[in-house]
């Protein structure tokens, strides 16, 4: 996940699907960094 990507997550926060999409991708990257 880089920046660009996470400024789209944040600022795209009112599209349903588009931030559902994002916090998978956020607790995904979180699961990669803990293991």
């Amino acid at each position: 996940m880089n920046v660009k990507q996470t400024v789209v997550c944040y600022s795209a926060n009112s599209a349903t699907l588009l931030s559902f999409y994002c916090s998978i991708n956020i607790k995904s990257y979180i699961m990669y960094m803990i293991s």
